[in-house]
């Protein structure tokens, strides 16, 4: 049921994505929009491509600061439910339910700058980088019974994107 919502509320965005006006120097604010599943490896199991464990979603806004920089504020939340069972749907060591919500200040640095690419260049690749913050709100039960833990840690945001100018 979950994987059926996340695919018509993207169905819905990419059929209302041609009315959007794209972020330019005349345009200087923008809003994005993410929606996925998010992948769980760690110290209590895997998760890895299992598509019903939980959902994430993020917005983001970002301001236009020139051809080459934008400063943006990115906001994400996960969710991933683990249940570690054997064949027989039981239990055998741990059953945990994470959220995490996470914000970051970024400088997005786009190379369609008019130095390096076109500023309209159908590829627009970028760079990001900032500082953010994690935290972390967990609960659940195994061999040694019940937990729940609460943590709260910086974090460095770094990635490598590529957007596509359709229009």
């Amino acid at each position: 049921m979950k994987t059926k919502f996340v695919l018509l509320i993207a169905t819905a965005f990419l059929l209302l994505s041609p009315a959007v006006i794209g972020q330019n120097s005349e345009n200087k604010t923008g809003f994005g929009f993410n929606f996925g599943v998010m992948d769980y490896i760690g110290d209590y199991g895997t998760e890895l491509f299992k598509v019903d464990q939980g959902y994430a979603v993020g917005a983001t806004v970002a301001r236009y600061l020139n051809p080459s920089f934008d400063l943006m504020l990115h906001f994400f939340y996960d969710k991933v439910d683990h249940d570690d069972q054997n064949g027989l749907n039981m239990v055998t060591q741990l059953n945990f339910e994470s959220h995490m919500y996470n914000l970051n200040l970024l400088a997005k640095y786009k190379l369609n700058n008019g130095y390096i690419l076109k500023e309209d260049a159908f590829l627009a690749p970028f760079l990001v980088a900032g500082l953010g913050g994690n935290y972390h709100d967990a609960s659940g039960f195994g061999e040694n019974g019940t937990f729940a833990e609460k943590t709260m840690r910086p974090n460095l945001y770094g990635g490598v994107g590529l957007n596509l100018r359709i229009n």
